[in-house]
């Protein structure tokens, strides 16, 4: 019961945004036998929570562990670049980056749906679909390719 309670400790804190405490509270219910709630849920949670923690290095290490399981997640793709292009993986990023924009662009072919379907979509997805856009534009404007970057930035 210590892990569940870590665990539900950690999502009040998490729901505030008050990322510090909602990060402890995940590493001790890791840290414990939890009979209810997966060890990837936790982990999960706190992969996030580091993430707005700027800890980039241990986030990228528990995302790349859940990109391996799930290759296809936007969310996972973008977070996992976000941190490796935050600490110096630029190149590992980059290929991330094109991945995540080429699922982004299969997405939108797929959802080519009646007029409902794309209000809906605007409302949730487009977030997602975006950032792997700014990550390249970051990217090419680091290599110097500002028309790429601008033309990155144009599409996003």
């Amino acid at each position: 019961m210590h892990s569940e309670a870590n665990y539900a400790l950690g999502l009040l804190p998490k729901e505030g945004e008050c990322w510090k405490g909602s990060s402890d509270f995940f590493e001790q219910a890791l840290n414990q036998f939890n009979q209810f709630i997966s060890r990837d849920t936790i982990a999960k949670d706190l992969a996030d929570t580091l993430f707005h923690l700027e800890e980039y290095k241990v986030a990228a290490i528990l995302y790349k562990e859940f990109l391996s399981e799930n290759s296809k997640d936007l969310s996972l793709l973008n977070r996992y670049a976000w941190c490796l292009y935050q600490t110096g993986n630029i190149e590992e990023a980059k290929s991330l980056y094109l991945r995540s924009k080429e699922l982004s662009l299969l997405a939108g072919e797929y959802y080519q749906k009646p007029w409902e379907t794309k209000v809906l979509l605007n409302e949730f997805m487009p977030r997602e679909w975006r950032k792997p856009y700014y990550g390249l534009a970051l990217i090419y404007a680091r290599e110097k390719r500002f028309i790429a970057a601008q033309g990155e930035l144009a599409t996003a």
